[in-house]
């Protein structure tokens, strides 16, 4: 899935890049938290992991807003691949409280090293 491309003169569009550096090895709601100032469009959720260790680890990331995904699914993070969301709710209230959660499984003490999730937004 690629994100749309926008023509030029569209003011607003803002690139969120959030990075989880070193070992990721823990589930966590709300990994990241904090209030968009005001309405947006979400065109586009990615996500990336430099390596991971552990035997059959494995990542999904969720974006909710006001404690509701935005995603058609969980993301499952493939590690040194960029992996890009179904995003099935596309409007984000001013004010809303957008939080990005891990859900970490596996053996072997799983890890993800160095995530990154970019979420791709135009004001409204």
């Amino acid at each position: 899935m690629t994100t749309k491309n926008l023509p030029i003169s569209t003011p607003g569009v803002l690139v969120l890049p959030f990075n989880f550096p070193g070992a990721n090895a823990a589930t966590a709601v709300a990994r990241a938290r904090f209030d968009l100032p005001f309405p947006a469009k979400l065109l586009d959720v990615q996500v990336s992991a430099r390596s991971s260790t552990g035997t059959d680890p494995t990542l999904d990331i969720d974006v909710q807003a006001g404690g509701e995904s935005v995603l058609d699914a969980e993301i499952a993070v493939t590690a040194a691949t960029v992996t890009h969301g179904v995003i099935a709710t596309d409007r984000l209230a001013d004010e809303a409280e957008l939080t990005i959660d891990f859900t970490i499984g596996g053996t072997s003490s799983p890890t993800f090293n160095d995530v990154q999730v970019v979420l791709t937004l135009v004001r409204i």
